[in-house]
């Protein structure tokens, strides 16, 4: 009833606003985002490789003590209260 995407509405699709920010971000590029956020992407890309690059090529007995970079970026992806949820449940 035009209620859909109000947050306080009976339809609040809370994940709209983060399609519709990817969406410009694909269509705008770099340059909408802040200013030392492509810095930060590619500091934390090669920091994931570098994490997955140990725990293929590290004995195992090490390897299992260095943390998988996917699992650690679910809460930014998700939203932290799943991560949490996760955590208690």
């Amino acid at each position: 009833t035009g209620k859909v995407g109000d947050p306080d509405g009976p339809y609040p699709t809370p994940y709209a606003a983060i399609f519709r920010a990817m969406a410009i971000f694909g269509t705008s590029g770099l340059s909408v985002l802040p200013k030392h956020c492509g810095a930060f992407m590619l500091v934390f890309f090669i920091a994931a490789l570098v994490l997955n690059l140990a725990r293929d090529l590290l004995p195992s007995r090490v390897a299992r003590l260095i943390p998988i970079p996917m699992a650690m970026a679910i809460p930014f992806v998700l939203g932290a209260y799943i991560a949490v949820d996760m955590v208690l449940g």
